[in-house]
């Protein structure tokens, strides 16, 4: 037997769906039925039709499991699925028919990355302006020349306002100006600086900042600058208020990776012998080591607590591990991801992977959980990047033939 449900309400990009029943009046009411296994569920033109196999009450994983059996979405991430409330349903006989009354209201969100734009070379860096919403894109083109882009429509159409040497490694907005971060080669770069997103200027040797500069991040007044030099002996610089840099932390190896999560400060760092270590500081003088790994670690990020680790091997720098750890100090490595871990970020709950794989090819990995990580569709690349806004995801690939795209993913919340 099955229940035929119709929607109050079915409004995409919105964050709930009142789904209610058919009623009657002047049923008689029967006892409501035992709750069993939901056969098949429809959301709206986009899923297809709602039915639900008899159940008076369903529980939250077996609507769950109907939305999937809907059959027009079978990549459907059940994590991102949120039951927010169910109303108990009450049978009427009608005839020789059973209807129900009752409501309830389905949140979830779905997303594909799709590409964005046109060819600009390999995307290397990115970076968005939460106050303006423009999006920043950092490039290596073939014959070697670095290209910062600009783009006031989501990564549709680009304006150049930079050209140097290498590549763009990391860009950051601190107190309404651009910094990039660029790469010469492995141990030579500069910082450039824009006031106003069209005019930059090397600041490096004003600044003292020795290196090719690998990473940047800004946390509240701070804004921090990481780099690698020769004999990997990299630096990590420090400035509030974006000229006056200081250098924390003197030859430390090269600098690959920077966040700071309530006040602590984390560095992923390579060392000259060629290890990996993670260090982190609360008060940008001292500095603890926490964890030790055989392989670089390339990109960091915390979530609700944790504290999650992509490494990629100096051997073969395809290969590598997402690690997390729940104290900070004792790292367990997550199954399932064994590329190299290029790049970490965490948008709201849901934390997204980007890899690179032996042979150029990669992928993003997505988790609300930090447990079990789910395939995104739409990318195959080697994902160098990754940047998050209020209402699109950004991810910027290196192709195994040369080249790169850049890929969106819009939330669609129904």
């Amino acid at each position: 037997m099955k229940r035929w449900l119709s929607f109050i309400n079915a409004l995409v990009f919105t964050f709930s769906i009142s789904i209610s029943v058919f009623s009657c009046q002047n049923c008689h009411e029967i006892p409501p039925v035992t709750p069993i296994n939901l056969k098949t569920v429809i959301i709206n033109d986009n899923l297809g039709e709602i039915y639900i196999g008899q159940n008076d009450n369903p529980l939250e994983q077996q609507i769950k499991n109907a939305l999937i059996a809907g059959g027009k979405n079978p990549n459907l991430d059940l994590n991102a699925i949120s039951i927010t409330l169910i109303t108990k349903l009450h049978a009427k006989l009608i005839g020789d028919n059973i209807k129900y009354t009752g409501t309830v209201n389905i949140s979830f969100s779905h997303r594909n990355f799709i590409e964005a734009s046109r060819k600009i070379g390999v995307i290397t860096s990115l970076a968005t302006d939460n106050n303006t919403g423009i999006l920043y894109v950092g490039t290596k083109d073939n014959i070697n020349d670095a290209k910062l882009y600009k783009s006031f429509n989501g990564g549709i159409t680009f304006i150049e306002i930079l050209i140097a040497r290498g590549w763009i490694s990391s860009i950051v907005i601190y107190q309404g100006v651009i910094y990039a971060g660029n790469q010469t080669n492995s141990i030579t770069g500069f910082l450039y600086r824009s006031t106003n997103g069209i005019d930059f200027k090397d600041i490096s040797q004003q600044a003292n900042i020795v290196g090719a500069v690998t990473s940047l991040t800004v946390y509240k007044k701070t804004i921090y600058v990481g780099t690698s030099s020769y004999g990997r002996i990299g630096n990590l610089y420090r400035s509030t208020n974006g000229i006056d840099f200081d250098n924390i932390k003197k030859n430390t190896g090269n600098v690959w990776s920077l966040v700071v999560n309530n006040g602590i400060l984390y560095i992923g760092i390579e060392t000259s012998t060629g290890f990996g270590i993670l260090y982190k500081s609360s008060d940008d003088i001292t500095f603890v080591e926490i964890w030790k790994s055989n392989s670089i670690v390339k990109s960091l990020a915390i979530k609700n607590g944790l504290v999650y680790a992509g490494t990629q091997t100096l051997k073969n720098d395809n290969i590598g591990q997402l690690y997390s750890s729940s104290d900070g100090t004792n790292f367990k490595p997550i199954q399932g991801i064994t590329d190299a871990v290029l790049s970490l970020i965490v948008n709201n709950t849901t934390i997204y992977v980007g890899t690179r794989s032996a042979d150029g090819t990669g992928n993003i990995y997505k988790s609300t959980n930090g447990i079990n990580f789910n395939l995104e569709q739409g990318i195959t690349e080697a994902v160098l990047c990754l940047i998050a806004n209020e209402n699109s995801i950004y991810a910027g690939t290196q192709s195994a033939m040369g080249g790169g795209k850049l890929y969106k993913s819009e939330k669609i919340t129904v």
